[in-house]
């Protein structure tokens, strides 16, 4: 999920503020029901993240990682919160370990549209040339591509 996950768009006002301490709430709640369910660990580092405490949301985004299923997901999430903090290096290897080692252009592509969900889009581009260098007349990842050109 994006860095605002759990959030909306509620902006920076006072009634905000309270709506991400209530989330906060029922977030860390839904955690001690159920620690092994990663969701709440994701939404709670969307709340962190929009509140600008990233080392909290950091701290929930390796969290969800520990229990995720979707652990591609998780990885590019934690990448946006490092990227974030100006934490390139880590964040370039939360993307490198999201690929895998294996040099697969669905892989790449799949990479490339989790990062445009984070609005990472110059590393969700590189995704994208990577996939069509592997791949080179794949229509998916062309248009992908292209459409990321048009925005």
């Amino acid at each position: 999920m994006a860095a605002d996950a759990g959030t909306g768009s509620c902006g920076q006002s006072a009634a905000c503020a309270t709506q991400l301490d209530a989330a906060k709430l029922q977030f860390e709640h839904a955690k001690q029901i159920e620690p092994a369910d990663s969701r709440p660990h994701e939404s709670l580092a969307g709340v962190y993240a929009a509140q600008g405490n990233w080392a909290k949301a950091i701290a929930e985004y390796r969290q969800d990682l520990r229990v995720a299923t979707d652990r591609r997901r998780a990885l590019v999430a934690l990448a946006a919160a490092y990227f974030a903090v100006g934490d390139e290096t880590r964040a370039a290897q939360k993307i490198s370990d999201a690929v895998g080692h294996r040099e697969n252009a669905v892989d790449h592509e799949t990479v490339a549209e989790l990062l445009e969900g984070h609005k990472l889009y110059a590393q969700a581009i590189q995704e994208h040339e990577v996939a069509l260098r592997l791949r080179p007349d794949w229509p998916f990842a062309l248009n992908n591509l292209a459409l990321r050109d048009m925005r």
